[in-house]
């Protein structure tokens, strides 16, 4: 698989990102969806894909991984072309969780076994323990 990577994106720098980690995903078999996104959201796509279930990562902790900034973290995520990136695993650095599908992700991170501070019906606040470090 990390051929695969290589051979897309020669530039690609997966510092610390174990691709041994990642579960198949049917995005890397999207050839022509890949070749049309630029290397350093195929990186954060990458590093998303590495967080194991029952874990949450920040923004913030993201953009470190992968040399940039948090903002572009969040603009990446809401342009993701891929269904099977996990990206309900990645939340704000305060650790809370707010917006329109607030609800339906607060769901699917309770199944994953991610616990939470707090919740109410306009969002919620992880538990810190269950944030996932690069």
């Amino acid at each position: 698989m990390s051929r695969y990577l290589v051979s897309l994106f020669p530039e690609l720098s997966l510092q610390n990102v174990v691709l041994a980690t990642i579960p198949p995903l049917t995005f890397l078999s999207q050839k022509n969806k890949l070749q049309q996104i630029p290397p350093c959201h195929a990186e954060i796509y990458l590093a998303i894909a590495s967080v194991p279930k029952g874990r949450i990562t920040t923004h913030k902790i993201l953009a470190d991984q992968c040399n940039t900034t948090a903002r572009t973290v969040e603009k990446v995520s809401r342009r993701n072309p891929f269904l099977d990136v996990p990206f309900h695993r990645v939340v704000k650095s305060n650790l809370s969780l707010q917006g329109k599908k607030v609800q339906h992700q607060i769901k699917v991170l309770e199944q994953e076994g991610v616990e939470f501070i707090t919740k109410t019906g306009k969002g919620a606040i992880v538990d810190g323990r269950c944030v996932y470090h690069f």
